[in-house]
């Protein structure tokens, strides 16, 4: 493994693990086992690591969307996206934990999030039609509310990881997930057709 790689995940489990205002770039050399100077090569300053790390994690999560096939796209395509974005959260949790310290101390990274929710009304429409067209939602319907629909969902997207760890301290990753992926879907079964109703409760009841 590269040494920039290995500086980056090992700050990644050290930031994760004591949280991102207890370790700096001493700490992360000595973990280690090499020089400061080592690190500060790659990475001059404590905010440049953070900040790849919060592009390597948002490079993570479009990859999971990159996947999906239109034509075969179900509830249950879209229960095991949403999860696995969510999987990526907890691997790079202590950004989610700071999230807008982190996104807005650095204005690439700003403006990407930005763009990001200014284009998710499109996304979220595309998605609806994609469901609607394959027979598992109501897409008229929830279209009319696409709007806040869309601020909700990406809402509750950004700070689930803060609200499990407010609430679900003591529940394993895979209960907070199984606990927030139900909150999510919460805003779709108004919309969701028979087939859709039934494809989601079989999820929700395996996964429980």
């Amino acid at each position: 493994m590269k040494t920039r790689d290995r500086i980056l995940d090992k700050a990644l489990e050290l930031m994760n693990s004591k949280g991102l205002e207890n370790v700096s770039t001493y700490d992360i050399a000595r973990a280690l086992d090499i020089r400061q100077s080592n690190i500060t090569y790659y990475f001059p300053t404590k905010p440049d690591i953070v900040n790849a790390l919060a592009k390597r994690m948002v490079k993570d999560v479009d990859s999971i969307s990159a996947i999906a096939d239109p034509q075969h796209f179900s509830i249950t395509s879209f229960y095991n996206m949403v999860e696995e974005t969510m999987k990526v959260h907890e691997k790079y949790r202590f950004i989610l934990m700071n999230y807008a310290q982190v996104i807005t101390a650095d204005s690439e990274l700003h403006e990407h999030y930005v763009k990001v929710l200014k284009g998710r009304p499109a996304q979220f429409e595309g998605l609806v039609a994609i469901l609607d067209a394959n027979g598992y939602v109501n897409g008229k319907e929830m279209l009319a509310h696409s709007k806040y629909l869309t601020l909700l969902l990406n809402m509750t997207a950004i700070y689930w990881i803060q609200e499990a760890a407010i609430y679900m301290a003591r529940k394993s990753d895979k209960a907070r997930r199984k606990h927030h992926l139900t909150i999510f879907f919460q805003a779709f079964i108004p919309y969701l057709t028979a087939k859709g109703k039934k494809e989601l409760e079989m999820l929700l009841d395996k996964h429980a």
